[in-house]
């Protein structure tokens, strides 16, 4: 049953990120079906266009953070993973800047992958006012490392989450609103890793996993 409400919850969470521009795009359509101003026209084609570039970004970010494309085996090159968060923040008020591993981007399995991406959605998420995510990938022993730093006007992270990145939480006792962070927890133990969190203050965020 921890594996069907965990699943339950990370379908609820998906779902609620894509109701926005999805509706948006029913709403375009409504407004173009009974408007014959030119002007409201050209807003609603406007409105239908950013919507479903939001949709499509958030569904190819989602489908590699979340999902099973190509099979568990096959690994994800480092560039189509950046190509996909690229695409998360084209509409945020924060700014992504991922730059290319030094040594050239490697190839990771899908659960490290996973948990880079999933890294990004809680560093992105604590920018409450805009600002810079940063992420890094650097080599770490005869692995790597992926490190995040958050930067802004308010940066901020829920307390609850924090706990739960470090292991403390579980399906059982957690609401739907955690379930990304907690996912993220599950992910770095499977790889027999941990998630660094360090917040000096109400400007800066870093978080870090050992991949490999």
């Amino acid at each position: 049953m921890t594996d069907l409400k965990l699943t339950a919850m990370l379908c609820s969470r998906l779902c609620h990120d894509l109701v926005g521009p999805i509706g948006a795009i029913s709403n375009g359509i409504e407004i173009l079906e009974d408007e014959t101003d030119p002007d409201m026209r050209e807003q609603a084609i406007g409105l239908l266009a950013r919507s479903a570039k939001q949709a499509t970004g958030r569904l190819r970010f989602y489908r590699l953070a979340f999902g099973a494309a190509g099979g568990e085996e096959m690994p994800v090159s480092l560039a189509e993973a950046r190509q996909a968060a690229v695409g998360l923040f084209e509409d945020e008020k924060a700014d992504l800047n991922w730059a290319e591993a030094d040594g050239g981007d490697p190839s990771l399995e899908k659960t490290a992958m996973r948990l880079v991406l999933n890294l990004i959605i809680i560093g992105g998420a604590s920018l409450i006012r805009g600002g810079e995510l940063a992420v890094r990938m650097v080599p770490s022993g005869a692995g790597w490392r992926v490190d995040l730093t958050a930067s802004g006007p308010t940066v901020k992270i829920d307390e609850q989450v924090v706990s739960i990145l470090r292991g403390e939480g579980t399906v059982e006792d957690i609401e739907t609103r955690l379930v990304q962070p907690l996912y993220t927890s599950l992910l770095a133990k499977a790889l027999g890793s941990h998630i660094d969190i360090g917040l000096a203050d109400e400007s800066r965020l870093t978080l870090g996993a050992a991949l490999t």
